[in-house]
């Protein structure tokens, strides 16, 4: 009589209990209030979908979460056991901004010449730039556009001297004719 090997459990698929690990993750997501498509679960989902679901995900998990772990170590740590109630513990860039709304902002100043270039790089933590440009306002920079276009000529010390324009030669002689 020979011995035969018996199946215990099903193969493929079955066997690794995809159909489990879909609800798990499922169950998960729903306890600490994220999206399921953010896990990995949905691969078929729209991108904007997907972003405003990360924004939703941000701003109804971690977000709480994060003041939750302030609120505890404020009070907790850094004024019952440290004995520092005046100290204060908070997360930096936990408040994500809109870099497109941010950008769109500051050239609406910039265009009714309420800021100049240099003001805005030192809010975004840029150095001014190296030229004096950076301290004009719009104004400043159309007029000195417009007298530019007017003198047919560009008096700028930090603009750098232009070579003259290359000619190809065409053939011919050595001497171009």
């Amino acid at each position: 009589m020979k011995p035969d090997v018996l199946k215990l459990h099903a193969g493929g698929d079955e066997a690794l209990y995809l159909k489990w690990q879909i609800f798990l993750i499922r169950e998960l997501a729903t306890a600490f209030g994220l999206s399921p498509q953010n896990l990995g679960l949905e691969a078929d989902v729209n991108r904007n979908t997907a972003e405003t679901a990360e924004d939703r995900d941000w701003d109804g998990a971690i977000k709480p979460m994060a003041s939750l772990i302030c609120s505890h170590i404020n009070t907790d740590i850094l004024a019952m056991r440290m004995g520092m109630p005046h100290l204060e513990f908070r997360f930096v860039g936990l408040d994500r901004e809109d870099e497109a709304a941010t950008a769109k902002i500051y050239q609406m100043y910039y265009s009714s010449n309420a800021i100049t270039p240099d003001e805005q790089r030192e809010r975004l933590g840029l150095p001014p730039m190296k030229s004096t440009w950076g301290d004009k306002t719009w104004a400043d920079v159309q007029i000195a556009m417009k007298a530019a276009q007017g003198s047919k000529q560009v008096d700028d010390p930090d603009l750098p001297e232009t070579a003259p324009p290359v000619t190809a030669n065409t053939g011919g002689n050595e001497d171009g004719s």
